[in-house]
């Protein structure tokens, strides 16, 4: 079928749209997609009980804390902080952290849990302060941003299809205005600062470990191949991460095994050997203290879940 322009009057002359807003590729648009930011998981969390404690715990991914109703104080190592209406609060892995419960009002938020699959960024990410300490972004959201929160978790919770890009989309929409909040002007390089030689240290175990994931590696192994006794490196460890070596070691092997348990391909015994686990028993054992759940529960839940069950 041929159209014809109501201005020119000749048949089977075509024309192209003329959008107001072309969409092309921008710095901070490419910057923040190659990181890769991944959600792996999305909860809600009401609260009525003033001055009783709301999470005291510790996390093995980023944590997104979004407040939408009541306020709550949020304490660590390196402050305590008052979370309001509209805050939001980012917690790096492995911080240790308490929250209290302190208005009369029920306090509510939402908490969406992320993971960097980029891992060159990754590890140039370890080189920053952020990766110890939280960062508190008052006032980040609103209305309308809450309202979105409830509806994507709402269809989360009715495992509706197209649920997890909806979670990374609003994941995005986030991080997006929490970039541009810590500069006019973005920087879209990371900056680098002279490392400690704890946080050398520190990081280069996480290196090691992550080349050498199968072999299962344990403290000893880690004193030795950086020369180093095994207090100092508790000390730098709790120094930096807040953990001692043997509990991330553990935890960083468990999540590994996430990956092979999510992939059909491979078997329970598989991913326990491919994280260096000494026996599936031991593997079921450290699995159920860190996940609460088998790895056969886990990999039945997750394919359930996948279902739309």
């Amino acid at each position: 079928m041929k159209y014809a322009d109501p201005a020119s009057k000749r048949p089977g002359f075509l024309r192209t749209a003329q959008y107001n807003i072309p969409l092309v590729q921008d710095p901070l648009s490419d910057f923040i997609h190659s990181w890769g930011f991944e959600p792996v998981g999305f909860g809600f969390w009401s609260q009525v009980k003033k001055h009783s404690i709301l999470k005291d715990n510790m996390l093995s991914q980023f944590m997104l804390v979004l407040m939408s109703k009541g306020q709550c104080e949020l304490s660590c190592h390196s402050g305590c902080y008052l979370l309001s209406e509209y805050d939001c609060v980012i917690i790096p892995p492995y911080l240790m952290y308490t929250a209290v419960c302190i208005s009369e009002e029920p306090v509510e938020y939402y908490y969406l849990g992320y993971q960097i699959t980029n891992q060159e960024q990754k590890r140039r990410y370890a080189h920053l302060d952020s990766i110890t300490t939280l960062q508190y972004l008052p006032g980040l959201l609103n209305a309308y941003a809450i309202q979105r929160l409830e509806q994507v978790y709402q269809n989360a919770r009715q495992h509706e299809a197209g649920r997890f890009l909806q979670i990374q989309s609003l994941l995005y929409s986030i991080l997006i205005p929490m970039f541009c909040r810590q500069d006019s002007n973005p920087p879209l390089t990371l900056p680098i600062r002279h490392k400690t030689n704890e946080e050398q240290l520190v990081l280069s175990c996480m290196e090691l470990a992550d080349r050498k994931i199968h072999e299962g590696l344990q403290v000893a192994d880690l004193c030795s191949a950086f020369h180093v006794s095994q207090s100092y490196l508790y000390r730098s460890f709790c120094h930096i991460l807040h953990c001692p070596p043997r509990t991330w070691l553990r935890t960083f092997r468990i999540e590994k095994s996430l990956m092979f348990l999510k992939s059909p391909q491979y078997t329970v015994e598989q991913a326990a050997e491919k994280t260096g686990f000494s026996s599936i028993y031991h593997y079921s054992r450290v699995f159920k203290e860190i996940m609460g759940c088998s790895p056969s529960q886990y990999r039945k839940e997750l394919s359930g879940s996948q279902n739309g069950k």
